[in-house]
């Protein structure tokens, strides 16, 4: 067995050598490839050590019992351009919860690779809907304390249908269907030069229709999918008919998911029929009116270049 494994070596050793006496130039650029590979690849594994270690020592150092909100830099059309961020910010404000907003777009730090976030005495947590769930338990919030299960039924349902369909109809009218639109908005938004805005909403583009394609919206026709979108918005009116708010004359935490993708929308303007309608519809924008003054009703304040926001409530 030993001079078996012995003369296979042997032979192997010699038809490498052989290989790379006839192919010197091709051995020698293929080793040099995969140094540099192991290289960038080592540095890359260094960078992402020290990246998280610096992110946590940056956690550890924030104010102990206040909620950190890590979210998009703000726009002059509303709290936040991304719903996400709306909703988490909206729930904070109309539970009075004292917060500190952080502004950034480098999502690396979230949990999910997604903003908002929040850290809390130390805990870090993404998504949306887990943060208020998280919050509400935490801290005691009572927002939904007088609601039947008929109610968080009835209130799940539209969550849903707003973070989904509604979503997906505004994502494939501003980004896939106006795309120059959103390009323009983005270069006068954050003072972008047009190429770098249009590079920037051509890659939002690709991977909205990714999405949309993979939860079978994006296969739907044009009237197909308009058709849908109005339908979702004229249901919401209809919910929304002769109301404050979702369930009666205080605002759940229902009505935080809502607001945030109908704020969006109407800022986006008349742009295809379901953002027309949703647009001229009186109920829906005195909804979103409403949401707004009791929320936000220092918004004009809020348009700051600055890294952080304190929110403190008042006693």
């Amino acid at each position: 067995m030993a001079d078996l494994i012995t003369s296979a070596a042997e032979s192997a050793s010699k038809s490498l050598r052989r290989t790379y006496r006839r192919h010197r130039r091709a051995c020698l650029i293929a080793a040099s490839a995969l140094g540099t590979y192991a290289t960038v690849k080592t540095a890359w594994l260094v960078y992402g050590v020290w990246a998280t270690a610096s992110t946590n020592r940056m956690f550890r150092s924030l104010e102990v019992g206040m909620v950190h909100l890590f979210m998009h830099p703000r726009w002059s059309h509303g709290p936040n351009l991304f719903p996400h961020c709306v909703k988490v910010e909206c729930f904070l404000r109309l539970a009075k919860i004292p917060y500190v907003a952080h502004f950034t777009n480098e999502v690396s730090m979230s949990p999910n690779g997604r903003l908002p976030f929040i850290v809390h005495n130390g805990t870090v947590l993404a998504d949306g809907e887990f943060i208020i769930q998280y919050l509400t338990e935490t801290l005691g919030v009572q927002m939904n304390s007088g609601l039947t299960a008929q109610d968080h039924a009835r209130g799940l349902m539209v969550r849903r249908m707003v973070e989904t369909s509604i979503n997906y109809g505004l994502n494939r009218t501003t980004f896939v269907d106006y795309p120059r639109y959103m390009a323009d908005m983005f270069s006068k938004e954050y003072a972008l030069e047009p190429i770098m805005s249009s590079i920037l909403v051509r890659g939002m583009r690709n991977a909205t229709i990714r999405v949309l394609n993979a939860v079978g919206y994006g296969t739907l026709s044009q009237g197909q999918y308009e058709e849908e979108f109005m339908r979702d918005v004229q249901s919401l009116e209809t919910f929304l008919q002769d109301k404050e708010y979702l369930f009666g004359s205080s605002p759940t935490s229902y009505d935080c998911s809502v607001y945030a993708w109908l704020q969006v929308a109407l800022e986006f303007g008349p742009n295809g029929n379901g953002l027309t309608y949703l647009y001229n519809s009186a109920p829906l924008r005195s909804y979103v009116e409403r949401i707004s003054k009791l929320a936000f009703p220092d918004f004009s304040e809020l348009r700051t270049a600055k890294a952080t926001q304190r929110y403190i409530t008042a006693a």
